[in-house]
């Protein structure tokens, strides 16, 4: 900026340079940069204290417990009023535990609603995002949902991704305000935060599926062995060398008119 100066008591006549002030545009960026650095900074703190959260459910609440109380914390911090979350299973069903909570169940009037949907019957927003593998939201409610099924204004839904392979899904409804991308993000984070955790645990439940599978099986196996001995008036027995200790089959007991136990 210049101006002149024509009073000789404040110094002598002639041109005098000057800094120009910051433009109120620049003022403006700068008040807009220091405002997304705080905000980066909170979701920042907020993603971090979800994430203890999360491992902390995981860790401490019992199998019939683990996603309502995932659930409740995820509406929370999304500020979201309905939700579900649970996993997909072998048969690519979609089982959904947290459904049972009374934030749902409760309020939910279809007839006949269960918490298993069947492969094949994903519809809407919800298939859309499974399909494409990423998070999905709108806020062109009130949406077309079934008769007695809780009115939806806004919703959300973000799969949860491990290795490339959906094992899950979040979605939420009915927010005060409108889904933004912020909370696109922010899901997304928690979502990332899940997958592992929850990988290992349905991992888990299928080897434990597993072994009972096979113990059910040994068990019938020796009760129809034990029938056809039965049938056919036959015994077995066996020794164990290390310890001496020998086993006679139930018709053995009885071919020699024995007492079970008592050999």
């Amino acid at each position: 900026m210049i101006r002149l100066n024509r009073d000789d008591k404040e110094g002598p006549k002639g041109i005098i340079s000057e800094r120009a002030p910051a433009s109120t545009a620049g003022l403006q960026q700068e008040i807009h940069a220091h405002k997304d650095s705080d905000a980066a900074q909170q979701e920042s703190v907020t993603a971090m204290r979800t994430r203890n959260k999360i491992l902390e459910i995981f860790h401490t609440s019992p199998d019939e417990e683990v996603y309502g109380n995932l659930l409740d914390l995820i509406l929370a911090v999304l500020k979201s009023k309905f939700g579900t979350f649970g996993y997909f299973d072998q048969e690519g069903s979609f089982v959904i535990p947290s459904m049972t909570r009374d934030i749902y169940w409760e309020k939910c009037r279809v007839p006949d609603k269960e918490i298993i949907f069947k492969k094949g019957t994903f519809g809407g927003i919800w298939a859309r995002a499974m399909e494409a593998k990423k998070t999905l939201y709108s806020n062109d409610g009130p949406f077309n949902t079934p008769p007695g099924h809780i009115p939806i204004t806004n919703t959300i839904v973000t799969p949860v991704i491990y290795q490339n392979q959906v094992i899950s899904s979040i979605h939420l409804a009915n927010k005060e305000t409108d889904y933004d991308e912020n909370d696109r993000v922010l899901l997304e984070i928690i979502a990332e935060q899940v997958a592992p955790v929850l990988n290992a645990r349905l991992e888990r439940d299928r080897l434990e599926k597993k072994r009972r599978e096979a113990e059910r099986a040994i068990l019938r196996s020796q009760e129809r062995l034990a029938q056809a001995l039965a049938m056919a008036h036959m015994g077995c027995w066996e020794i164990d060398l290390d310890s001496n200790k020998i086993w006679w089959s139930d018709e053995l007991y009885r071919i020699f008119g024995q007492d079970p136990g008592t050999v």
